[in-house]
């Protein structure tokens, strides 16, 4: 059952916690959210807090590819508020990072 809310009363939850995660699309422009996948069904956007990890990826140091997964240390902030649930996830920071596998180049 839910519980009863005044108006302008909202609750949260907040949680973290380490994933492993595939990259759907990445975005490098402040404000634009990641689309990832943690092996579900659906899809989800999560805003990239992991500013050395970002910055590692405009320096071309790290190489990112279809296929990649990034194991992660993610916050999640779920809302129950007069509009209904919502769920904000956001990428703390990339512990690790493993390349897709790529297509060898044929001769």
């Amino acid at each position: 059952m839910m519980p009863a809310l005044e108006d302008d009363e909202t609750l949260t939850e907040t949680s973290q916690r380490e994933v492993w995660l595939r990259i759907v699309v990445s975005a490098f422009r402040d404000g634009y959210k990641w689309r990832l996948s943690d092996g579900g069904e659906k899809l989800f956007t999560a805003t990239m807090e992991d500013t050395d990890f970002v910055n590692s990826v405009m320096d071309g140091k790290v190489s990112l590819s279809a296929n990649d997964t990034l194991k992660c240390l993610i916050r999640e902030d779920q809302k129950l508020g007069p509009s209904g649930l919502s769920k904000d996830v956001t990428v703390l920071r990339v512990i690790e990072h493993i390349p897709g596998a790529k297509q060898m180049k044929l001769i």
